[in-house]
């Protein structure tokens, strides 16, 4: 995966520095073959996709752009996200241009098939309504195809009905915080050149300003609620989650990714602090997932996603949740193999999966007989992890002390009572003295959540694992 991407920040700098043909092309044809091989979906399409767009604008090269968009079409055509479909959008949008400048025939640039495939795939997405945002991207997708139809067959009556729905979707972007509301409001101020003086066109603008406005006070808001509390210390915690509280919901737009992330993984922090472990636990959930749909649209997702994910972890195991700890481990270690970090960070990383492990090993080691019966399938799970300190305690607690010496877990010439009190200092270890709940498995059956605020103990029972999201 990182292959993929610096082959593909090359050809983008040789393209940009304007080198000679032949050396950009045979960058992007090396970003091209690195994704196929190592990339993912994403990186496959991003690099396909730049290598038709630099040929068309940096090179005049309709050509190209005309022998490849089918291929790229059909790749792309089936997804399922309309961001992945935005460049199908912008490739088409260029064979607009090209039949607009009387470059190539309508025929040949084959445009009225291929926008009503495009269209059609589009409308999929926009009559699933369990995707608001992807919803709502793919109608605009949908409007810009039409409104290209519209000015190619000069039906300029049809005008005010698109700069309508435009409208419509500016009003139900309101409550969307990941709509690209930036991309849109570009758009409909690049569209102002074939619009006139259209009074739907003036409507439009007017509900586009209300709502930046309405964004950016907001977020401006909200940007002085998080000042304020990075001011304070963590001693002010309920402070702190007040203002914090505030700041994340006026940063909750996509143009305010950054910050957001960054009031959310302090939010997490203060509930932390303040004992409120499932509450820091959602803002630490919100966090991450902020960072992994802007490193699904940028195809990029930033290392700062490493320590909010080791606080995560931390966090999983306070609560004693294992299945919330044993995820947050499998994307630690992938983290560790994929991201592009230094050295030093990865040894930073490599020592803190080790103190998990240690941490982990400690509460198995200190489960009672009517938990562990749960345990008796976690040891392999705990090997392909790399938990191997955790695996060890298990395999102990569960009484196969023959099988760790059998395969090498514990070395030969170690006694039982040297591994007695290896394993009696690690179920001492601190981690197992905060822990004061029972374990959360997300198994079958009847089970429950337990949890204390201002010293008042809260139990969520569940009657089946169906309403475990609902507890």
């Amino acid at each position: 995966m990182q292959l993929a991407s610096e082959a593909l920040v090359a050809a983008k700098l040789s393209r940009n520095l304007e080198r000679p043909r032949i050396e950009t092309d045979g960058r992007f044809m090396r970003a091209v073959d690195l994704a196929e091989k190592y990339g993912t979906y994403r990186q496959k399409l991003e690099a396909s996709y730049e290598q038709v767009w630099t040929a068309f604008w940096w090179f005049n090269d309709i050509e190209f752009l005309l022998s490849h968009y089918g291929s790229f079409e059909e790749r792309v055509i089936q997804s399922d996200n309309a961001v992945d479909l935005e460049w199908l959008g912008k490739l088409h949008q260029l064979l607009v241009n090209s039949v607009t400048h009387n470059h190539v025939s309508i025929e040949d640039a084959k445009l009225w098939e291929r926008a009503q495939r495009l269209e059609a795939r589009l409308q999929v997405l926009v009559d699933d309504p369990e995707r608001p945002n992807n919803r709502l991207e793919a109608r605009s997708a949908i409007l810009r195809v039409q409104l290209n139809r519209v000015m190619l067959r000069g039906e300029r009556d049809a005008l005010p009905q698109i700069w309508n729905e435009y409208a419509e979707i500016v009003q139900a972007a309101r409550g969307l915080g990941e709509f690209s509301f930036q991309t849109l409001i570009d758009f409909i101020e690049v569209a102002g050149r074939v619009a006139g003086n259209d009074p739907a066109y003036n409507n439009l603008v007017e509900k586009c300003a209300e709502l930046v406005a309405e964004r950016t006070s907001e977020s401006e808001a909200a940007l002085m609620y998080l000042s304020r509390a990075k001011k304070l210390d963590f001693d002010d915690n309920y402070d702190m989650i007040r203002w914090l509280g505030k700041a994340a919901v006026g940063l909750s737009k996509q143009e305010y990714s950054e910050d957001l992330v960054e009031a959310t993984h302090l939010l997490s922090l203060a509930y932390r602090s303040a004992g409120l472990l499932w509450a820091a636990r959602a803002s630490c959930a919100m966090a991450m997932t902020t960072m992994f749909i802007e490193g699904d649209r940028t195809n990029e997702i930033p290392v700062k996603v490493v320590p909010a994910m080791k606080m995560w972890a931390w966090i999983s195991l306070e609560l004693w949740h294992l299945p919330d700890f044993l995820h947050n481990i499998q994307l630690l270690n992938g983290f560790l193999a994929g991201l592009p970090l230094d050295d030093a960070s990865k040894e930073r990383v490599s020592h803190d999966l080790q103190e998990l492990d240690i941490a982990i090993g400690s509460l198995l080691l200190n489960l009672d007989e009517s938990q562990i019966v749960h345990m008796v399938k976690l040891p392999d799970l705990l090997e392909r992890l790399n938990l191997h300190m955790a695996r060890i305690a298990l395999l102990y607690t569960l009484g196969h002390l023959d099988a760790l010496r059998a395969d090498g877990s514990i070395p030969a010439e170690e006694s039982d009572e040297g591994i007695l009190e290896l394993m009696t200092q690690m179920k001492g270890h601190p981690a197992s003295q905060s822990v004061e709940v029972p374990p959360v498995l997300n198994a079958e059956g009847p089970q429950y959540l337990q949890t204390t605020i201002l010293g008042m103990q809260v139990i969520v029972e569940v009657e089946g694992a169906e309403l475990i999201s609902v507890a």
